[in-house]
């Protein structure tokens, strides 16, 4: 760990134990739902009941925030979208507003960004001083590399998707986010590791 990530991992979010709780249970269904597989529906749950157990609680509405965009982004609940990207923003703005050194809350408005704006450069800024406060965190690793994707770049978009998969081996989108970079980049049997890893994780082929 870099000193800013131990600063990070020691630091209280909330003194509210029940909140702190809802965080945790909506970070478990968060792994396995983000961006948009329907997991996510239940990790916004969750976080909504941490804010409003504890509404200074930055972290809880960053994670709401990225819940709520993936909800829009993956068209999870149609003829919504509007509805949720405004609550995206809305708790991305109050994370920041609340803890303007989070990482996280970094993070969120750098989604909202991304989503909510299509403003690539905005959303890679964000990402960036997320990164450079937590550099080893794979969720701000793949945030990074879904930019790349988007804007063709399928090197970079390669090498930052398999780290973050490899950093957190566990969780289901930066193992697909991997495995197709590698698929444009003719480097198939880098893809083929990758997209096993997620066939794995959630039994789809």
């Amino acid at each position: 760990l870099v000193r800013r990530e131990e600063e990070t991992v020691a630091r209280r979010p909330t003194e509210n134990l029940a909140a702190y709780e809802q965080y945790l249970k909506g970070n478990g269904f968060f792994r396995i739902g983000f961006p948009y597989r329907p997991p996510i529906w239940d990790a916004a749950r969750a976080y909504e009941q941490a804010v409003a157990l504890d509404p200074a609680f930055a972290a809880a509405h960053a994670r709401l925030s990225m819940a709520q965009g993936g909800i829009a982004w993956g068209n999870l609940d149609p003829g919504r979208n509007a509805e949720h990207l405004a609550k995206q923003k809305e708790h991305a703005e109050r994370a920041l507003a609340l803890d303007p050194a989070l990482p996280e809350a970094h993070l969120a408005m750098g989604w909202y960004h991304y989503w909510g704006q299509r403003d690539y450069q905005k959303a890679l800024q964000e990402f960036g001083i997320a990164l450079a406060a937590e550099p080893n965190n794979s969720l701000y690793i793949q945030a990074e590399a879904a930019i790349y994707k988007r804007t063709g770049n399928w090197e970079a978009a390669a090498e930052r998707s398999s780290r973050a998969s490899d950093l957190d081996p566990l969780s289901s989108s930066p193992a697909a986010e991997a495995g197709y970079p590698y698929i444009f980049l003719r480097r198939y049997a880098e893809a083929e590791r990758y997209l096993e890893r997620y066939a794995t994780l959630t039994g789809e082929y």
